[in-house]
């Protein structure tokens, strides 16, 4: 996928674990990509968009390999190159499995003018990328895009989703009987489930392990996935709606409005700003003590879930059998505590107490998809910094 992953998104989703199918030396018509392989694909892509139709991913597929991205090293191999497919699916919403068409536009005013009312549709998101999508819930998926690198990053994961798409569908067809395998599978008795399983990991040159990330990220809905992989070949279109440098400035004008006025309201106008490039959560956790202050709820809440991963390393910690920081587990299971219904009260008085401290959150309402804090500096309490 594209290699400019925003440095202001932590990512806890990119696949790890090595590749299956075909060793590298047998992918047909390797090469090492060049600086002019790269440039050729962004040009490519960029010069298409400009036009004012649809512009199809399959026009693009061949200069994605000549490209060679270090997140796609087996797209010319014949099995699915898992790690790359679960990339792309954590960064794009699920309801891609029945999109075809995405409309790509920098405002609510581009899409409308094009007769595109998305504020009808509805609001869908990625888990492993921060985006603004809306699907009008049949074939068509739109996206607020707030830059350049925007594109560079959503058409390689698309490209590279369709290229792993097609795969699923040519392997998934390749016997007769696996779509029934496939139909059968929500009602299959225990019995048979481990012997269709071994079946079907053998026809998709699929791990067991890689099954189990793909099971994680689809859940229930893993069967009929597959299913509509089996029925037909994926052939995705995109369509630039406007696109140009003054309509991305005009993108961060309206985001830097909200901001500008809160700095108005609360005095804060002639102090420094700086913009630090890191998820919203980062210097919260280390400057406003909210977490050490929640941490009985905390782990109480890690003692009672279900999460066999965090439940590990905290036992590790009772026995002190790591030498690891304790507070690094507690921030990683705050988000999910926050969000759970156990932790959304206190979540609001969390934000409460944060504000008290000079430290404000403000969401982002038009313009780029990146919200923001305000943290003035002067009311901080060193005390209890991490």
């Amino acid at each position: 996928m594209a290699d400019q992953i925003p440095t202001d998104e932590r990512d806890h989703t990119t696949p790890q674990g090595g590749h299956m199918g075909l060793p590298l030396q047998d992918r047909e018509d390797i090469h090492p990509a060049s600086k002019q392989d790269v440039e050729l694909y962004i040009r490519t892509y960029s010069t298409m968009l400009r036009s004012s139709g649809e512009v199809k991913i399959n026009a693009l597929v061949q200069a994605h390999l000549n490209a060679d991205s270090a997140l796609h090293v087996n797209a010319r191999v014949q099995s699915p190159d898992m790690p790359a497919f679960l990339y792309c699916v954590q960064r794009l919403p699920a309801c891609i499995m029945q999109v075809r068409r995405i409309l790509l536009g920098q405002a609510a005013e581009t899409f409308a003018k094009s007769g595109y009312n998305i504020d009808t549709w509805q609001h869908v998101s990625a888990p492993g990328r921060r985006r603004r999508w809306f699907w009008d819930g049949k074939e068509t998926l739109a996206v607020y895009v707030s830059s350049a690198s925007d594109v560079d990053d959503l058409i390689p994961t698309l490209t590279g989703f369709q290229i792993e798409w097609n795969k699923f569908n040519r392997l998934l067809n390749t016997e007769p009987n696996t779509r029934e395998f496939l139909s059968a599978m929500h009602d299959t008795p225990p019995a048979l489930y481990d012997e269709i399983m071994k079946v079907l990991h053998g026809r998709l040159f699929m791990s067991a392990e890689n099954w189990q990330r793909l099971e994680a990220i689809w859940r229930d809905h893993i069967w009929d996935n597959l299913i509509l992989m089996a029925q037909q070949q994926k052939s995705l279109t995109v369509q630039m709606l406007g696109g140009s440098y003054i309509g991305y400035a005009k993108a961060t004008l309206e985001w830097w409005q909200p901001i500008n006025r809160f700095l108005e309201q609360h005095d804060l106008l002639d102090r420094p700003v700086y913009f630090v490039s890191s998820n919203v959560h980062a210097l919260v956790n280390l400057l406003g003590g909210t977490i050490h202050r929640a941490r009985p709820l905390i782990e109480e809440y890690i003692l009672n879930s279900n999460d066999p991963e965090i439940l590990s390393e905290y036992d590790k910690f009772r026995r002190g059998e790591t030498d690891a920081s304790l507070e690094n587990l507690l921030y990683y299971a705050a988000r999910q505590f926050y969000e759970s219904p156990y932790g959304r009260e206190i979540a609001l008085n969390r934000i409460k107490q944060e504000e008290e401290r000079g430290i404000y959150y403000i969401p982002s309402a038009e313009g780029l998809p990146i919200d923001a804090q305000v943290i003035d500096l002067a009311r901080l309490d060193p005390s209890e910094f991490d």
